[in-house]
C-alpha cells in the first residue's frame, strides 16, 4: 500500500484520487488481517500521502480555503438554490450515491443551517455511509455515533471559534475558550 501510494503520488495524483483507485491484490484482500477493522485502505492511503507530502495537495484553491459558511453559500448559489440542490441530492440518494449526497449536503447545511430538509437528507446519507451494508470498515459506526446524526436532523450545527489566549494561559484560566494544555498540567478541567 505504501509503495503504490508513493508511486501514484509521483504521477501527481491527489489523496482522494489515490484512495479511490487503489485496491489490495485479491490474495491479500482475502486475508483476515488485511481487512479494514480499524480503518480503511482509503484512510491509510491518505495517511501515507500526508506523512510524505503534508496536508497540502498542491492545488491553489486548497492553499487558502474559504470557511465552510461562505463556501457553502456560494456553492448553493452556483447549484441554483437550496430547492434545486436538495432535489438533485434526493435523486442521487435514490441511486445510492451516498458519498456524493453527503458532500453536497455538507455545503448546503453550512450555507443554510435552518433548512430542515437539507439537514435530514445529510443525516440519511451519513447513516447509509456509516451504518449501511456497504460501509467500508467495521470501525465506522464508532466514528459516527447515532446521536450525532440525530443532532444534524434536529437543529443547526453550532459554530464556535477558538481563540487561544497564550498570555493568560500561563497565569489564570477562565471559561471563554477551549481546553488548554495548562488544564492538563494542573490536573483539572480548566479552560483558558
Amino acid at each position: 500500500m505504501h509503495d503504490q501510494t508513493v508511486r501514484l503520488m509521483s504521477h501527481d495524483l491527489k489523496p482522494a484520487e489515490i484512495a479511490d483507485g487503489l485496491a489490495l491484490p485479491e490474495g491479500m484482500a482475502r486475508r483476515w488481517h488485511a481487512r479494514g477493522c480499524h480503518g480503511t485502505l482509503s484512510h491509510n492511503v491518505k495517511a501515507v500521502y500526508q506523512r510524505c507530502l503534508s496536508w497540502c495537495d498542491a492545488h491553489p484553491a486548497n492553499l487558502h480555503n474559504l470557511p465552510p459558511g461562505p463556501a457553502g453559500r456560494k456553492f448553493v448559489e452556483y447549484m441554483g438554490g437550496m430547492d434545486a440542490l436538495t432535489a438533485r441530492a434526493t435523486t442521487d440518494f435514490g441511486r445510492g450515491e451516498y458519498r456524493r449526497v453527503a458532500e453536497v449536503m455538507k455545503h448546503a447545511v453550512y450555507a443554510h443551517t435552518e433548512h430542515a430538509p437539507a439537514r435530514k437528507l445529510a443525516a440519511l446519507a451519513h447513516e447509509q455511509m456509516v451504518f449501511g451494508p456497504s460501509r467500508p470498515s467495521g470501525a465506522m459506526p464508532s466514528c459516527w455515533p447515532r446521536a450525532r446524526t440525530a443532532r444534524v436532523r434536529r437543529r443547526p450545527p453550532r459554530v464556535r471559534l477558538a481563540t487561544h489566549c497564550w498570555a493568560r494561559c500561563r497565569t489564570s484560566c477562565c471559561s471563554t475558550c477551549w481546553p488548554c494544555a495548562c488544564a492538563s498540567r494542573a490536573g483539572a478541567q480548566a479552560f483558558c
